[in-house]
């Protein structure tokens, strides 16, 4: 295992890497694990419908069978001392990228350990699916590594007549899927381990199940046994819930804006980019199966070509708060105003945004929770080890844009030794043979002809060697090459990061789930203050 400073990788910021070194002013935006902590998890447990909670989780959760540990967690959720390590992600084919297996470990382990530490509660680890979005595309895109070790793009076929505002959760998987499976299949490595995938897959993605219960029920077949309990955005919407964080929103319109607009100017004072730009209000308006942006100006509120009169808004949001969905900025509120939530765990990006709506908690009268980064990783085969060893490259040699790598390979095997050494060794020979010449030519004339073609043998000779070294370059340099691409493609592929591409699958199809489960428990149960670069070890 190798342990990678944040500051010294390409793509995490510097709020994030600042964030993770207790930076005085970025540090300050975010609550503190201190003594405080005890007594924030008591307020945290105040005021919680357990009783919706309950019927919204088994709403979710009625799509799976449940594990015994997440029927034990479900009945502690329930009760008015439990509090949640929560976590999320928008639902994404075959699993989505592999940091939204590491986020729910994470939490898992998060879980355990706070547990262990405050045992007058119970501490349940949760998984929040953001399935009001309607970002289509990026929920149907996945990666996959092919046979022959290639990033190869899959995407999960969608209903085209569905406009383009159709949130994730109205979304099922069409007819298309079969023949999907099928060219799946013929991609990856024919092995075991593909052998055992394949059915799986086409057990939870069959025609016209809901995407978000076909990504929910992937993720229980890798995080049910250790009790993480899913829950569905739209469920949560659906019931009520966000009825408190909406109609705040909708009386007081330009509130959060220029709150959040105010932390940005401090933010960027401060050396930070504000991640996102609020909105004068920060609601989608569900209309029918259409999710539509709200907008407000004179007065009036607009969604698409539906506009309402202050009092006519506040009174549908009071009526019917299920056509309401909060957007980035609001989502972490109304998540944290319906579930104990005593932890967040946050990828990078997610602390960014979090670290712009500290004064929006306190303006919403909601508590906010711990944020604690997720673990990052990158995972390498033993085969993949044996090309670094043969390399003697370190595996952050390879893990940025494959043209960059191309461009120093190159520069470290140009050989210009070998031109000077040809360029030498000619001038040697002219001085070698120029006396030997003229001797053959005084001798007699008729030599000349010979000593010519006795001069041409040997420089032809020394051209024929130059020749052969440089093949034998050329052979070495395309097995670097080749070596360099396949280590880009695994650690990197497309010049991204292999935690933020690949989906569970493309390292399923190399190694067993045990072993996987393994390195994930093993990592996830250290420090989350580094990278991890690890190797499986069999």
């Amino acid at each position: 295992m190798i342990t990678q400073p944040f500051q010294s990788m390409k793509g995490f910021s510097t709020l994030f890497t600042d964030l993770l070194q207790s930076a005085p002013y970025i540090s300050s935006r975010f609550p503190a694990l201190d003594d405080t902590f005890e007594n924030r998890m008591h307020n945290t447990v105040m005021h919680r419908d357990r009783e919706k909670l309950t019927q919204v989780l088994q709403a979710s959760l009625s799509h799976l069978s449940l594990t015994k540990q997440q029927q034990h967690n479900l009945h502690l959720a329930g009760l008015h001392n439990t509090m949640a390590v929560v976590t999320g992600q928008q639902v994404g084919f075959l699993g989505g990228p592999l940091y939204t297996l590491y986020k729910a470990y994470s939490a898992i382990a998060q879980a355990e350990q706070l547990q262990a530490q405050y045992q007058s509660f119970n501490v349940i680890p949760l998984f929040w699916i953001e399935d009001n979005d309607h970002d289509r595309n990026e929920a149907a895109e996945a990666y996959i590594l092919d046979k022959h070790g290639i990033p190869q793009q899959i995407i999960c076929p969608a209903d085209n007549t569905l406009p383009a505002q159709t949130p994730v959760s109205e979304l099922s998987i069409t007819d298309e899927i079969l023949n999907l499976i099928t060219t799946l299949e013929q991609q990856l490595p024919e092995n075991e381990f593909t052998r055992d995938l394949i059915p799986l897959i086409q057990s939870i993605y069959t025609v016209g199940t809901e995407w978000s219960v076909a990504f929910m029920r992937l993720m229980q077949q890798w995080c049910g046994e250790k009790g993480l309990l899913f829950i569905r955005a739209s469920d949560v919407r659906k019931s009520g819930a966000f009825a408190s964080i909406v109609q705040q929103e909708l009386t007081h319109p330009l509130r959060t804006l220029e709150t959040v607009q105010k932390v940005n100017h401090e933010l960027r004072n401060n050396g930070y980019m504000p991640q996102v730009e609020p909105s004068s209000v920060n609601l989608f308006y569900h209309d029918g199966t259409i999710r539509k942006k709200i907008n407000y100006e004179s007065s009036s509120f607009h969604a698409g070509d539906k506009t309402w009169t202050y009092d006519e808004i506040i009174q549908e949001a009071k009526e019917s708060p299920e056509h309401f969905s909060p957007n980035v900025l609001l989502r972490p509120l109304c998540q944290d105003d319906f579930l104990p939530t005593c932890m967040y765990i946050a990828g990078p990006g997610e602390c960014a945004y979090l670290a712009q709506i500290q004064e929006c908690y306190t303006m919403f009268d909601v508590q906010m929770p711990l944020i604690y980064a997720r673990h990052s990783a990158t995972l390498l085969l033993s085969q993949h080890q044996r090309l670094l060893d043969k390399a003697q490259k370190s595996p952050l040699f390879f893990m940025r844009k494959y043209n960059e790598v191309e461009q120093d390979i190159t520069h470290d095997m140009s050989d210009k030794d070998l031109e000077l050494l040809y360029q030498q060794a000619q001038q040697d020979l002219e001085q070698i043979l120029a006396p030997i010449m003229h001797y053959a030519e005084s001798t007699e004339q008729s030599l000349t002809g010979a000593a010519a073609a006795a001069r041409k043998t040997i420089h032809d000779s020394i051209d024929t060697l130059k020749k052969k070294i440089t093949a034998s370059k050329k052979r070495q340099e395309q097995t670097s090459f080749d070596r360099a691409k396949t280590l880009s493609n695994f650690l990197c592929p497309n010049g991204s990061a292999q935690e933020r591409t690949y989906t569970p699958i493309a390292l399923l199809t190399r190694v067993s789930w045990q072993t996987f489960q393994e390195t994930i428990t093993s990592f996830t149960a250290l420090s989350n203050q580094s990278h991890y670069i690890i190797t499986f070890t069999h």
